[in-house]
């Protein structure tokens, strides 16, 4: 056969030329999938030891384990079941890491919190200042921990020894265990085993919707995705009087669009006629050192712009600086009008609040956060009102450098 490769990704066309007859029959068959390898470059989907009908999949709000379609012959593979491979050298040069990036969603990698019963999700991978973003590298343990045939996948960079994290299953959730290196099959729980071992399959490159090519293509993909939508000011009011500048802030419409809709018509809604709006509303719980809360819209726990609440939409950006502007809630899926900013990095609040924006480092805006976080009490009660007294929005367009760098 002569193979042709210019036909869609994932099929080959295949040409066969009769020796007597001299016809050419011409067919597309689909490729035959690499090896399914944690090592190097490539897909793969990982199906659960303990639950052969689940794999892990990785979306949006959060990374689980769920089952692919049942009595289905030769069903494909759940589409966020498939990860590509990629090596973590474009991220931390010299690393023998790994980076696995999602063939659902283009530009987001696997993450994790790098403590003890984190959960994965989703991330866009952070560069700056040469510093290594560690929470988006994994290795390989193979054999995994149930043994032969299957691989655990550990947090970081793995060393030969000491303590380490591994990914597990629990309740459907992913998250992070402890485990210690060397592995000692005798001293490793039964439960934890299965629960953080997988079999590797090899989804068809047709699963992957937009491959890229280069130890950079991670990078490349998320570049648009990590540029802000929208910039919000906020003028704000301490004890009766004006705060020194105003709160800038750049919002993420490309990772969250329903949250940065919501919290723009009620930042706009006092100009718009809006029923429920920010303008006039209160910072009322600043803890120092952890955050400022506020926002309501009813004065209680506060209305979505439409009124009632909506459900969590993407945990993909992280609570990981000072600045970092994110929805408060009562529990999943009860997002309605309040908000907090962070005065420094609380990963333990990742995937449980869904992050949105980031305040502007524009020499003004930390300012006027640090004369808030001031007049805050360790019990969330402040020594001076904080009110919002004005709230507007615009559109940014033709930006070229990521706010997320």
């Amino acid at each position: 056969p002569v193979v042709i490769d210019s036909l869609a990704p994932g099929r080959w066309h295949v040409s066969f030329r009769g020796e007597r007859t001299g016809q050419t029959v011409t067919a597309a068959l689909p490729s035959p999938p690499l090896p399914a390898r944690l090592d190097g470059e490539g897909l793969v989907a990982l199906r659960s030891v303990n639950f052969e009908g689940s794999f892990l999949l990785a979306r949006a709000k959060g990374v689980v384990l769920g089952e692919a379609p049942a009595g289905v012959p030769e069903a494909p593979l759940p589409a966020d079941a498939a990860l590509h491979v990629r090596p973590a050298t474009a991220f931390c040069p010299g690393s023998s890491a790994i980076v696995l990036e999602s063939c659902a969603f283009p530009g987001l990698v696997l993450a994790h919190g790098n403590f003890p019963d984190a959960r994965l999700h989703l991330s866009l991978p952070r560069r700056s200042g040469g510093v290594c973003d560690q929470s988006i590298l994994w290795s390989a343990l193979s054999p995994g921990l149930s043994g032969d045939g299957t691989v655990s996948l550990v947090a970081g960079q793995r060393t030969g020894s000491g303590s380490a994290l591994v990914a597990r299953h629990a309740f459907s959730k992913l998250q992070l265990s402890p485990l210690q290196l060397p592995v000692q099959p005798s001293a490793i729980d039964s439960l934890l085993a299965a629960d953080a071992s997988w079999r590797l399959e090899a989804p068809a490159s047709s699963q992957c919707s937009t491959p890229l090519s280069g130890a950079d293509a991670v990078e490349k993909a998320s570049a648009s995705m990590s540029l802000s939508t929208v910039r919000a000011i906020m003028s704000i009011e301490i004890g009766g009087r004006p705060a020194t500048g105003t709160l800038s802030f750049s919002l993420f419409g490309h990772v969250a669009p329903r949250t940065v809709d919501n919290f723009v018509q009620l930042c706009d809604a006092a100009a718009q006629g809006g029923r429920y709006q920010y303008t006039g509303s209160s910072l009322q719980r600043v803890i120092p050192g952890f955050m400022v809360q506020g926002g309501s819209t009813d004065g209680g726990y506060g209305k979505s712009a439409t009124g009632g609440q909506f459900a969590d939409e993407s945990f993909v950006l992280t609570h990981d600086a000072r600045g970092v502007l994110s929805m408060a809630n009562a529990g999943e899926d009860t997002n309605g009008s309040q908000f907090f900013i962070l005065f420094g990095a609380q990963p333990h609040l990742n995937g449980k609040h869904v992050v949105f924006g980031r305040l502007d480092d524009d020499g003004v805006s930390h300012a006027v956060l640090s004369e808030i976080e001031a007049v805050g009490r360790g019990d969330g009660s402040t020594s001076a009102p904080v009110k919002i007294t004005g709230c507007r929005t615009s559109m940014i367009t033709h930006q070229r450098q990521s706010a997320l760098t």
